[in-house]
């Protein structure tokens, strides 16, 4: 009898997704690694059976996928790495252009659903960077390192503490999902692999390649949740509901 091959399991390089993998939790299996957007893409071609999805990705394909335990990415107020770069206060971005990473799709919703219906501000957003640009959203490891620099960009506004100001709820960046053909054994499974990686904790220490020092690394995964709960389910909800309110979403 032909043995069953292993399963494809999504994994976001950036340091916010690092402790889903701690202690080689995923060992046997295979291991695709790609940025949020590209990894929806891969989902969504059937060459990956789970990992922690973009939430709008997780959306999008809800016919061949189904959230996995209560794991997801999300901020309890401040992200600090899903950060909008500004040469002048966000109020003044007016009629502006902004280049927006092409790695990310929850995080440009929430920067559309952002200046529109909070600071009430029309601007032109498009992907991709110039030198031109009055302001910049990076996410993950790139804004954290950003971050140290700031060169050309005087102001920081950090989206999730924008969206905690506003709504005063944790906000869900990405979700764990799993194919909903995979046999409930195999699921049973990737969710005590998960289980046993993040009982390892979030100590910056166990993760070599951080963008930033230990104490610093540490420091940042306390800002995070992993466990989905009320409050982020609730968040969830909201954000939906706003999007599709501000024809962001169909």
């Amino acid at each position: 009898m032909r043995s069953r091959a292993p399963l494809r399991v999504g994994r976001i390089p950036f340091l916010n997704a690092a402790p889903f993998f701690a202690g080689n939790a995923f060992r046997g299996l295979v291991t695709v690694s790609a940025a949020p957007r590209r990894l929806g893409r891969l989902a969504a071609a059937g060459r990956v059976d789970t990992g922690a999805f973009s939430l709008a990705d997780v959306w999008r394909l809800a016919k061949t996928f189904e959230p996995m335990g209560n794991y997801c990415i999300a901020s309890k107020r401040r992200a600090a790495s899903v950060l909008l770069f500004s040469r002048r206060p966000v109020q003044e971005l007016k009629d502006c252009s902004l280049g927006v990473t092409d790695q990310t799709s929850t995080s440009v919703l929430l920067l559309r659903l952002l200046l529109r219906s909070y600071y009430k501000v029309r601007v032109r957003v498009r992907k991709g960077f110039r030198p031109d640009d009055a302001a910049r959203l990076l996410i993950g490891d790139a804004a954290l390192r950003a971050n140290r620099r700031r060169t050309g960009f005087r102001y920081v506004y950090d989206l999730g503490e924008e969206w905690y100001r506003w709504k005063k709820l944790p906000f869900v960046f990405a979700r764990w999902a799993v194919r909903k053909n995979l046999p409930s054994e195999s699921k049973k499974d990737l969710s005590r692999r998960l289980g046993r990686a993040l009982r390892c904790g979030t100590d910056g220490c166990r993760f070599r390649r951080s963008p930033l020092p230990p104490a610093a690394t540490t420091a940042y995964l306390r800002l995070l949740s992993y466990r989905f709960s009320k409050k982020e389910r609730d968040s969830e909800r909201l954000f939906r509901r706003l999007l599709r309110g501000a024809g962001l979403l169909r």
